[in-house]
């Protein structure tokens, strides 16, 4: 599988520019807006066009149907990323916390 090289952003917030900013940056990689203002509606018309076999896969329609209208690039500065990269690195331990407070609990019903 080939790693995740950028993410399509679209919705409500997808107009919002900080959170697409915050976004970018955490996960450090770049963030695609589609052209279309109804992204959502697109995608459906997408899977209807796949559905009706008007393209040879998914992604064919989605390279046809879809397009990039801007990119929001993340900031490496280092600071930043030390930040983002500890708080994923809390995360990780309170999810295994709390995978071991259900182990927990299951073990005394």
């Amino acid at each position: 599988m080939e790693p995740i090289a950028a993410v399509f952003v679209c919705g409500g917030l997808s107009q919002n520019e900080l959170y697409l900013r915050e976004h970018a940056d955490a996960l450090g990689l770049p963030l695609h807006l589609p052209r279309e203002p109804a992204a959502v509606l697109l995608g459906s018309a997408m899977l209807a066009a796949n559905a009706a076999a008007a393209f040879g896969s998914l992604v064919d329609a989605m390279r046809a149907m879809g397009q990039v209208d801007a990119r929001v690039a993340p900031n490496f500065n280092n600071d930043l990323c030390r930040f983002h990269n500890a708080r994923y690195e809390i995360f990780l331990r309170m999810q295994r916390h709390q995978q071991e407070y259900r182990a927990l609990e299951r073990a005394a019903l």
